[in-house]
């Protein structure tokens, strides 16, 4: 026998000493060299380039990192049960995401009376693109004999992780995994992380005299959950020894209330978890190993640019129901919510289209209109600079959606009315909006009517209210994008971006400067701004400014001729004293040296 296949049937004992639990639970995934090379009792230097060898052969697996592991191909796939389609993994995820995928089809395959469920999961959107995987790991998780796999959810705030939470436990009862009567707990465990005690007599119960105050027994959430699922948000609060406390819910289905020491009771409870931390730093290995399953939720700038659409086009639908009027939102918004960069997330998303929708019923309110009229001229400056913040990947937008052949669309409310729908889900989130708050905005003006009080002043009264309200939900820290020209083209109208454009690069050749790029963005969605209130006749008031100072003078000298040109270009009149509001904020307009 030479050297290669000596080696080769030495990995193959090896393997067979793995287990299929330790393989899914990324326990053990192989082996090094220097334990092939102990194990054989010689030296290490030729062992890797034998394996090698024997990985263009098909014949090993290679994982990738610090160390490579290597194992039998033929071995694990028959722990696994699985066809390898490849030998070379880049790490460890890459090897049990390969698993996964198999598994995952198989088991749903496999399960004929559940082949025609999952409605649920179909009404989520990414479903069949962005979330498809996790979507698959989540029904074999639910359906995996006998009582499902204790599951977590890994992501950033915001990327709708209790949602899913939530529609696997409604996939459980629709597959009847679960009846309509089990119950789905959520408890967070930041609530109470500052007080460790407090934390586990919520979760666990205890008995008299556990504690100063117990005094008497007490059932914890673990006993309100028998019989269906237990949600621990933020799990990585949780402390080590209430992580070991739920090793024998986990492995038994018993546990011990806080103060007991020889009673146990029995629960059973399928775990649910999610964290926006490291597990490698906040959850420890052995409570991990007791969770088969692991699932990781993209941010929002990773979900297909479809999916996004398709999340603001409902939201706007959620809150046209809760206005009780359409909503008549311009392609320019929609444009710049689709782009603008969003670090928290869906979460934040539907917060900031939210923040919008308040702000326009505002002036509904005053207007009396027949629509809730969503404009750019309404949105803050904080969107606007949203557009220097794209993501190279955000090319796909020029691609993919060019809404310049529309001008507004109309959200009516009436999509997703379906009682099992994903409105119904979301609205239980934790971003969703209380249903009466723009009846108590209606309220509170027209007791600002009845009162004589003045237009000016109902509205201020009342954008306080909104300010008051969304001043509760902070916006996460940004974070540095790329700026792309090519995006721009598509969120402001190409013919006011034309004539900026010209006009600027001749003003700054002629005066020596160097053009800062992301002016002319800046600058057309200010001017197209000031064009939609100029159409729609609203008042613009003029700023103060001293037209004598000589480098004012000179930019107004360049205002003019961009708004001789524009007036040409899409035959509408600007008004002379209306012009200077271009140059009203002096960051809109600057030439860099």
């Amino acid at each position: 026998m030479n050297k290669t296949s000596e080696i080769y049937n030495c990995l193959k004992e090896l393997t067979y000493l793995i287990s299929g639990n330790d393989i899914y639970n990324n326990i053990k995934l192989g082996f090094t060299t220097s334990e092939i090379a102990k194990k054989m009792n010689i030296g290490r230097s030729g062992v890797s380039r034998y394996l090698n060898r024997l990985v263009k052969e098909e014949k090993v697996i290679k994982v990738l990192g610090r160390p490579v592991l290597y194992s039998s191909k033929s071995v694990m796939e028959d722990i696994c049960d699985v066809k390898f389609k490849k030998c070379v993994f880049l790490d460890s995820d890459d090897l049990i995401s390969s698993l996964n995928s198999t598994e995952y089809d198989k088991l749903i395959e496999n399960n004929s009376p559940q082949k025609n469920k999952g409605r649920i999961f179909s009404e989520l959107i990414g479903s069949e693109s962005s979330l498809n995987k996790q979507v698959k790991q989540a029904k074999a998780a639910i359906l995996y004999p006998p009582k499902g796999l204790h599951t977590l959810l890994l992501g950033e705030t915001g990327t709708g992780k209790t949602l899913f939470a939530e529609i696997m436990y409604r996939y459980a009862i629709e597959v009847g995994r679960l009846s309509e009567e089990s119950p789905f707990i959520i408890f967070n465990c930041a609530d109470y992380a500052g007080n460790p005690q407090l934390l586990l007599s919520h979760l666990f119960g205890y008995v008299k005299g556990a504690f100063t105050g117990a005094n008497k027994d007490k059932k914890g959430l673990i006993d309100s959950a028998d019989g269906g699922i237990l949600f621990l948000d933020e799990v990585h609060r949780l402390p080590p020894e209430g992580q070991e406390m739920f090793f024998s819910i986990m492995d038994r289905g018993t546990f011990r209330r806080l103060g007991e020491s020889h009673n146990t009771h029995k629960a059973n409870v399928l775990i649910l978890a999610a964290t926006t931390e490291s597990i490698d730093n906040t959850i420890l290995k052995t409570f991990r190993r007791r969770i088969p399953c692991i699932i990781k939720f993209p941010n929002l700038e990773e979900r297909d640019l479809d999916d996004r659409m398709k999340l603001i086009y409902n939201f706007f639908n959620i809150e046209a129901k809760n206005i009780k009027h359409p909503i008549r939102v311009s392609t320019e918004v929609l444009k710049l919510l689709l782009a603008y960069n969003c670090p928290g997330n869906i979460g934040q998303l539907r917060n900031d289209i939210q923040l919008i929708c308040a702000n326009a019923f505002s002036e509904f309110i005053i207007s009396g209109k027949k629509y809730v009229d969503v404009k750019l001229s309404q949105l803050t400056d904080r969107f606007k600079e949203g557009i220097f913040t794209f993501n190279k990947d955000r090319k796909e937008i020029v691609k993919n959606f060019d809404l310049n052949s529309l001008n507004q669309v109309i959200f009516k409310g009436f999509e997703n009315d379906s009682k099992d729908g994903l409105e119904k889900v979301l609205m239980n989130g934790k971003y969703s909006m209380e249903e009466d708050f723009y009846e108590n905005l209606l309220r509170k003006s027209t007791e600002y009517f009845e009162k004589g009080t003045p237009v000016n002043i109902i509205k201020s009264n009342i954008n306080k209210e909104i300010e008051k309200y969304f001043e509760s939900k902070p916006y996460m820290k940004r974070k540095e994008k790329i700026y792309e020209e090519d995006i721009l083209s598509k969120i402001a109208s190409p013919e006011i971006l034309e004539v900026i454009d010209s006009v600027l690069t001749d003003a700054s050749g002629e005066l020596g400067y160097k053009l800062d790029r992301r002016i002319v963005g800046a600058l057309s969605l200010h001017i197209e701004t000031l064009i939609e209130k100029v159409k729609s006749g609203d008042r613009i008031s003029k700023p103060k400014i001293n037209l004598k100072n000589v480098e004012i003078d000179r930019e107004y000298k360049i205002i003019e001729e961009i708004t001789n040109r524009l007036e040409k270009k899409i035959n509408v009149k600007i008004p002379p004293k209306k012009v200077t509001v271009i140059i009203g904020k002096k960051n809109f307009f600057v030439l860099v040296k």
